[in-house]
């Protein structure tokens, strides 16, 4: 009688529990420049092949999950998304990595929502650097990890188009090696929706404050405070394809002239990523994608130009399950 007891309890408590959607997409794709190396990088690549880390290539194939859980809960009239993302790229153990986010919403209406959330990517590898502070090392792993909230307000305007304002803060914080790269990050978020019934326009402004600056440390002597603006197109160009581009240009607030690195630099950053959709049926559609992306550095030094400047492109492959009906399946 204890144990019917119990498993009721049990299978009430995962009753309630149970997700209104739970979506799994895996990804599988191909990225040609996945640690963004420059070509001055990669021509210097063949006197000191450390630079690659852990890779034998400047590409990689990838796989990547994501689990979404939504709930709308009974006791207050908010909804809930979880989300885990995994990423895995097959030439860099280094690389691969995982983050998860907590959303909450409260509706008024259509169109108009409270939100605020909470990401974090426990670690985020960028590549091989030599740490300033000490001499005569070999190259190291650059990693960090991120956390960012956000809390943001979306309402509709006119003629079906609705706009989002939100606001966030992030932080950036590099392993022992690379402190000086720490970052605070603050930004402000627009975005209307629907123009025209197919385009979308955001705009981002993002200031980035280098909290480990003049700290000590003979590394610690630069700035590496930005700012950075992003223009953003999202445009439905028919049911089933769309294109997104987006715009980045960071300007860094270094006044060391010795800091050839960030002294006088900015670059503009740019992606252009088209996307067709097919939905197979109600619980499964996939979607084959390609991305270009180039970035565009200005100094008053030509290596730094070199340095900074890279472009790749990535294909790849989604697939879209909705797993809410299997579940519920089983649970009854």
């Amino acid at each position: 009688m204890n144990k019917k007891i119990i498993l009721l309890s049990f299978s009430l408590a995962f009753t309630f529990y149970l997700p209104d959607d739970l979506i799994l997409k895996t990804t599988v794709g191909y990225n040609s420049n996945f640690l963004n190396f420059s070509k001055y990088e990669m021509d210097q690549s063949s006197n000191n092949v450390s630079i690659l880390g852990d890779s034998d290539t400047f590409d990689s194939h990838i796989l990547g999950n994501s689990l979404k859980y939504s709930k709308k809960l009974k006791s207050v009239p908010i909804k809930l998304d979880l989300n885990f993302n995994t990423v895995n790229y097959f030439q860099s153990k280094n690389k691969s990595s995982y983050n998860y986010s907590l959303n909450l919403s409260y509706k008024i209406k259509n169109y108009n929502w409270f939100k605020i959330g909470y990401k974090n990517s426990p670690k985020v590898y960028l590549k091989m650097y030599k740490d300033s502070d000490q001499n005569h090392q070999p190259l190291l792993p650059t990693i960090f990890n991120s956390e960012k909230i956000f809390l943001s307000y979306s309402h509709p305007l006119i003629n079906n188009i609705w706009f989002k304002f939100q606001l966030s803060n992030s932080t950036i914080y590099f392993n022992p090696y690379f402190t000086e790269y720490d970052l605070v990050v603050s930004d402000i978020y627009l975005k209307l929706f629907n123009i025209l019934n197919k385009i979308n326009v955001s705009y981002k402004y993002i200031l980035a404050d280098n909290v480990s600056f003049s700290s000590g440390l003979i590394s610690n002597i630069n700035n590496r405070s930005y700012f950075e603006q992003i223009l953003g197109f999202n445009i439905n160009l028919s049911k089933n394809y769309k294109l997104t581009i987006l715009s980045k240009l960071r300007d860094y607030n270094s006044k060391n002239e010795l800091d050839i690195v960030h002294y006088g630099r900015w670059h503009h950053h740019i992606d252009i990523s088209q996307r067709i959709y097919r939905k197979i049926n109600d619980n499964l559609k996939i979607s084959i994608f390609s991305k270009h992306f180039q970035r565009n550095t200005k100094s008053p030094y030509d290596y730094t130009v070199d340095l900074k400047s890279f472009k790749g492109f990535e294909i790849g492959l989604d697939i879209i399950l909705n797993l809410t009906d299997k579940i519920y399946e089983v649970t009854y």
